[in-house]
């Protein structure tokens, strides 16, 4: 029997991490998860998947879970005695930026913004070309995550173009692809997600 190690995106108030598009752990953890499962529904992958949006985004490879992230985060804050929503936003204005950085212990750099949410008041996510991550678009990340799941072939990721070019149809509503190569970072990303 297969085992997995679940990776929990649970993090304290009041710090949110959407780990879909910023955790490559949890999102091996979900893979696992789905391909152990054996019976996928494809409603609930789709929920998952609009997690990651449409745009460009950094994807951390450390080795801090996500709970540990936002507890570091939330400690470095404190450090500056302000807690509530209303000292963080005059904390973020400051400088006359809309946005602060913080680095942890694994060299990791991330940017903290003010969220939407009322109780979850610190949106974090990896810094732009932070140590530790990887530059990835949120169609490559959606392919190869799809690609993970459904894929119980273990041919070359070049000898599957077909397979992945189905993906795109069935599940993304993306064009086929000519090449792999065209999808840079597909291969990159494949290696990092598999187990």
């Amino acid at each position: 029997m297969s085992t997995h190690k679940v990776i929990s995106c649970e993090t304290d108030e009041p710090v949110l991490l959407n780990c879909w598009k910023h955790h490559a752990r949890f999102i091996k953890s979900k893979i696992s998860e789905f391909k152990v499962s054996g019976e996928i529904e494809f409603a609930n992958l789709r929920g998952e998947l609009l997690r990651i949006g449409e745009s460009l985004m950094d994807l951390y490879l450390g080795e801090l879970t996500p709970t540990e992230i936002a507890g570091r985060i939330i400690a470095s804050y404190k450090k500056t005695n302000r807690l509530s929503r209303e000292d963080f936003i005059l904390w973020l204005k400051e400088r006359g930026d809309d946005y602060r950085i913080i680095g942890l212990k694994d060299k990791s750099l991330w940017t903290l913004r003010l969220g939407e949410k009322q109780e979850r008041y610190i949106h974090i996510h990896p810094s732009r070309y932070s140590p530790l991550t990887i530059r990835v678009r949120a169609h490559t990340l959606k392919s190869a995550i799809l690609y993970l799941i459904l894929n119980n072939n273990e041919a070359d990721i070049q000898d599957n173009l077909a397979f992945l070019n189905k993906i795109r149809k069935d599940y993304l509503n993306q064009p086929p692809l000519k090449s792999i190569s065209q999808h840079s970072s597909f291969p990159e990303l494949i290696s990092i997600l598999k187990k």
